[in-house]
């Protein structure tokens, strides 16, 4: 019963730790962009994983439903994951459609992630205020005025101030006084 407690919390804490960082404002980013998404569809399979194991409660009855619920979250979450490592899968084993370029920006760091997966997509680029944590994981904030298809026009103001196509960007440290 012991193992069963320790996979069943590890997989929710993979789970809840590895969507929740997705979703938060500052957030670990892997530099291969696909291979955020493959980090995703692994943490959607993590229910299944629960269910599999069971939840490691002592009463029996209460055991079996918390169970039998989950077995419809594992079936939803494992869809997802299908659907996020069908997409994301092929272009994290052809690197090649995924670009990275780092850009000094006064004190801080730019990362602008471009993406273009052939003639069907228009592709897309993406800057984040970056700080590495070890080679290819950082440590990333979303530039929201950055989003868009074309290659952004990045002019350094000063040390804490960016100009991206025109608008003006204030940049602050993303954890104090590190990045």
């Amino acid at each position: 019963m012991a193992i069963r407690r320790v996979i069943f919390f590890a997989a929710l804490d993979c789970a809840v730790t590895i969507i929740g960082n997705h979703f938060a404002e500052t957030r670990f980013r892997f530099e291969n962009m696909s291979a955020d998404g493959v980090a995703i569809g692994i943490a959607f399979c993590m229910p299944l994983v629960m269910a599999i194991v069971g939840v490691p409660i002592a009463r029996r009855w209460v055991r079996y439903a918390l169970t039998a619920l989950l077995w419809p979250v594992a079936a939803i979450s494992l869809l997802v994951a299908v659907f996020i490592l069908a997409m994301d899968a092929p272009s994290a084993i052809n690197p090649r459609f995924d670009g990275l370029t780092i850009v000094p920006a006064g004190r801080y760091t730019l990362a602008i992630f471009i993406s273009d997966f052939g003639a069907m997509d228009p592709g897309s680029v993406t800057v984040d205020q970056v700080c590495r944590v070890v080679p290819g994981l950082m440590l990333a904030r979303m530039v929201p005025e950055s989003r868009g298809v074309e290659s952004p026009e990045i002019v350094v103001l000063d040390r804490d101030h960016i100009r991206i196509n025109g608008q003006p960007v204030a940049l602050r440290p993303i954890i104090w006084p590190l990045c």
